[in-house]
């Protein structure tokens, strides 16, 4: 969690839609291919966002069959209602375009299509910039960058009343932090998606529907051998789950962090599960990030969070990079395949907060302090936290408050 995490990237960004580590079978492409002619013959808005979500949905389960995790059943898709003041933001990459449909309480707009080569080389720059640029106190060139990314991807979506915001990626898009795009100004400084509406992140909604939160609570800090960074502001974490969930939050820290405990707290339904430690993965094709235990545990690698069914109504992961980590630096173009997020929410994880890049452990615990506080709707105490960490900061550069995001069903 502290900048000396090591960065975590893996294939090659053109492997992003179905990274292999096994070939997919040919089921697998006839259905996609199947899927993909009737979203193009498709002329009501409706029946091609359903289509969208499918490729969507398949696209998932491939990448983490692939991967090594172990898949559970999915049934149809089924869009949940949208209240009055949400908004749902659905992306397809297919035929060399992204295809975009706005979702509201009262139907589907489909936006027009944006082309993939441009998009995926602004999202490169952005990510690049974003994570490596020089830190200057306007950061103009990420705030540029992040202004065409607004036009791109919400520009003509008029969200008018729109409070909430669910954002439904694919491909490249996965890797673009929407909650930081910027979409004005603001009392001198760029006005940030979060600076308006709460923000969150769904993989796939033919998943089941999860629980609701049980009030309980267990936190995994591992310890770490001298030569590993000490993470300093711990304590703060454990304190802000123990005051959400008081004589409810059960604590396993040092030599009691073991994977055990992990997969055991992650089957408790309903519960929460806040990880606080490091998160690493390596450059080797194939491999997606993991999360590291103490010295003498091996680390929770996707196949072993997935191996049985998760019940845990959020899971926390204030980690480096265990989201969609990538690196688009010194001509690299590398970036995760799939990871902890999308293998937990399709073991049955109701939801998981995670991050894209590295996060500072100080800052990460500001961040969860403020998120526990105001945790209800998780989408708007997420928000919330985005606000405040902005406010304390002497520049508002996304780098240190937008690396964690709320992913759901």
């Amino acid at each position: 969690m502290q900048w000396s995490c090591a960065i975590l990237v893996l294939l090659l960004f053109s492997l992003l839609q179905g990274a292999c580590k096994q070939p997919s079978t040919s089921a697998d492409r006839d259905t996609e291919e199947q899927l993909a002619s009737r979203f193009r013959k498709a002329r009501d808005p409706g029946q091609a966002l359903a289509l969208a979500h499918r490729i969507r949905c398949l696209r998932m389960a491939r990448r983490l069959r692939q991967a090594g995790a172990r898949t559970w059943p999915s049934g149809p898709v089924r869009l949940p209602r949208l209240a009055g003041d949400q908004a749902r933001l659905t992306l397809l990459t297919l035929d060399g375009r992204v295809h975009r449909f706005l979702s509201f309480a009262g139907g589907v707009r489909r936006l027009p299509a944006r082309d993939l080569s441009h998009l995926q080389t602004l999202i490169i720059k952005t990510r690049d910039e974003l994570e490596h640029g020089a830190l200057e106190p306007s950061f103009p060139r990420l705030a540029r960058l992040l202004a065409r990314l607004h036009h791109q991807l919400l520009g003509g979506a008029q969200l008018g009343r729109t409070r909430q915001l669910v954002v439904a990626a694919d491909g490249m898009t996965r890797l673009v932090p929407f909650h930081a795009l910027v979409s004005g100004q603001n009392e001198g400084r760029p006005r940030f998606v979060a600076d308006d509406l709460a923000v969150s992140y769904a993989v796939c909604p033919g998943l089941s529907p999860p629980a609701g939160l049980s009030g309980r609570a267990f936190v995994i800090v591992p310890s770490y051998a001298p030569q590993r960074t000490h993470l300093a502001a711990v304590a703060q974490e454990i304190a802000a789950v123990s005051r959400r969930f008081p004589q409810r939050t059960t604590i396993h820290r040092g030599g009691d962090a073991t994977l055990a405990r992990l997969l055991a707290a992650l089957g408790q339904p309903g519960a929460v599960v806040h990880f606080a430690g490091h998160g690493l993965a390596d450059l080797q094709p194939g491999t997606t990030p993991e999360l590291l235990l103490s010295e003498d545990q091996p680390p929770a690698t996707l196949a072993r969070l997935t191996r049985r069914p998760v019940r845990g109504g959020l899971v926390v992961l204030a980690a480096c990079t265990t989201a969609f980590p990538a690196l688009f630096r010194d001509g690299k173009r590398l970036v995760a395949p799939t990871g902890p997020v999308e293998g937990l929410l399709a073991a049955g994880a109701g939801a998981v907060i995670a991050s894209s890049w590295n996060v500072k452990d100080r800052l990460s615990a500001q961040q969860m302090q403020v998120f526990y506080q105001r945790l209800g709707p998780q989408d708007r105490a997420m928000s919330t936290s985005y606000r405040e960490l902005m406010r304390r900061l002497t520049s508002p550069h996304p780098r240190f408050w937008a690396g964690y995001a709320l992913y759901v069903r």
